[in-house]
């Protein structure tokens, strides 16, 4: 998929939530045509309490980003540490 081909580029992804806290199934259905994609969109679970989003680093346990943990995942020093992000999209399968 190409970001030519993506409509809506400056879409928020609140834009795709209800005021119930649920996915705009509908909404989603008017700006993609791929199912697998809405499948795997509406697939993300969503919080049910209104809190600030957040960034975390979900490669240590306590969340926070370090120069020195990046640079032994860069350079293999840790290869028994796996890094799989819990909501990464994958739009090729």
């Amino acid at each position: 998929m190409s970001v030519d081909s993506i409509p809506c580029l400056g879409a928020k992804v609140s834009d795709f939530i209800n005021t119930d806290k649920r996915w705009d199934i509908d909404r989603l259905k008017n700006i993609l045509r791929d199912h697998n994609i809405i499948h795997k969109i509406v697939g993300i679970p969503l919080p049910i309490s209104d809190i600030a989003d957040s960034l975390s680093w979900g490669c240590t346990s306590s969340g926070e980003f370090s120069i020195k943990f990046a640079t032994w995942l860069a350079h293999g020093l840790n290869p028994a540490m796996a890094c799989p992000l819990p909501y990464a999209l994958d739009l090729e399968s």
